[in-house]
């Protein structure tokens, strides 16, 4: 029974040997793998940093758009106004003009009538004035 304890013994003496000696290559894999692990996090963190840059550039684009359509509209609804107000100058000046040529023309007539002799004669011009379309007004 010695000789056996004995042996058991020696085979778990080289155990314990060979156990010692893998105890330097157990030591490289686990500090590779805690350096591989700390990569891993730093690389998930630099993941979230640039998810966090994403969103914030995705936001600031649709500000961006945002911006963009309410110029846009604002530069359509300023012209519509350009549109509105040149149309009203438009107007505004053709009436200017009608008005100096009725002014003008009834100068002309008033003038022909002070000449005038008769009343008959002024009844004729007045008669023949047209004052209802000022563009039917001959050009004086």
């Amino acid at each position: 029974m010695e000789v056996a304890l004995q042996g058991e013994i020696d085979t778990q003496r080289d155990n314990v040997a060979s156990l010692s000696s893998l105890q330097p290559e157990v030591e490289k894999y686990r500090k590779e793998s805690e350096k591989l692990s700390q990569e891993v996090q730093e690389r998930e963190r630099k993941f979230e940093r640039f998810q966090e840059a994403e969103r914030k550039l995705e936001e600031h684009i649709q500000d961006e758009k945002s911006q963009r359509m309410r110029a846009e509209e604002a530069v359509h609804n300023e012209r519509g106004k350009a549109q509105r107000l040149q149309a009203e100058l438009d107007t505004s000046e053709q009436v200017q003009r009608d008005f100096v040529k009725l002014s003008q023309s009834l100068q002309v007539q008033l003038e022909r009538i002070r000449q005038m002799e008769s009343l008959e004669e002024v009844r004729a011009v007045l008669d023949s004035t047209n004052l209802s379309d000022v563009s039917r007004l001959p050009e004086t």
